[in-house]
């Protein structure tokens, strides 16, 4: 049977990790006073700065791409000593995997992002995912075989994130050279938008629980803390932007269905 409680790691990158990780998850608050500027929040470019930005899809892919490549490393050298190193390793190349994939084909853009922005979001994602992977391998052993409800709560979270995505893409209306042809916002219709205003951040939280679970070490359940924190602060910047750009807008739940 699987210990209840998750493994705490004593070594001096676990207390550094944590210390880091707990500072992050005041994040929620830096999100709703001053959102981190990209997507619907991004700054218009300064004539002072010209270059300092670059289209999102480029930037997006920087943020996205540094942890897929870390992932994909710690997997090809992970040890085989706990039974886990491969298979968290795996749902990260997964989960930046599949983001990389929705940037390059799925999402449409029409706008710009800070360089600096996406370079600090990638370096935040990459050091993260590696130093939880690394902290896995401290952990002695699992019992209770492979995490069955983890793995599929981890799908499901991805899943319902895939589909919301897809909701969001489709109202972005492409040109027959996938140019957007409209930058204007719409509001989005179906899935869990109805019940709450981010529900693609409410399933990604769900998967990062999940690998949590999987990983079932203190710093891997600290880095999906700070990832809801982090997803939970800009849902409220994102209804509080639907409020001012929409006329008669409802209020609903900003992230969680029928509770947050």
């Amino acid at each position: 049977m699987a210990p209840l409680m998750p493994t705490v790691g004593t070594n001096i990158g676990s207390i550094a990790l944590t210390s880091f990780q707990i500072l992050y998850c005041a994040s929620y608050w830096a999100e709703i006073s001053s959102p981190t500027p990209y997507s619907r929040f991004a700054l218009p470019p300064t004539s002072s700065s010209p270059t300092s930005s670059i289209s999102s899809r480029s930037g997006m892919l920087i943020i996205y791409t540094p942890a897929l490549l870390v992932s994909l490393i710690s997997f090809l050298t992970s040890p085989s000593l706990n039974g886990r190193e491969h298979l968290s390793s795996f749902l990260l190349i997964l989960h930046f995997g599949k983001r990389v994939l929705e940037v390059s084909f799925l999402h449409k853009y029409s706008g710009t992002m800070p360089l600096s922005i996406a370079s600090l979001i990638a370096t935040t994602y990459a050091i993260t995912s590696g130093s939880v992977l690394l902290q896995q391998r401290t952990v002695a052993a699992y019992g209770g075989g492979i995490p069955v409800v983890a793995l599929l709560g981890f799908v499901f979270g991805q899943a319902g994130n895939f589909y919301h995505h897809y909701l969001l893409a489709s109202l972005r209306v492409s040109g027959t050279k996938g140019q957007v042809v409209s930058s204007r916002y719409v509001l989005p219709s179906g899935g869990l938008f109805s019940l709450c205003v981010s529900p693609h951040y409410f399933f990604e939280v769900i998967s990062w629980f999940s690998f949590g679970a999987v990983c079932h070490h203190l710093n891997a359940y600290l880095a999906a803390l700070g990832m809801a924190c982090y997803l939970a602060g800009r849902s409220v910047s994102n209804q509080r932007w639907s409020e001012d750009k929409f006329d008669g807008w409802k209020r609903k739940k900003n992230m969680i269905p029928f509770i947050f």
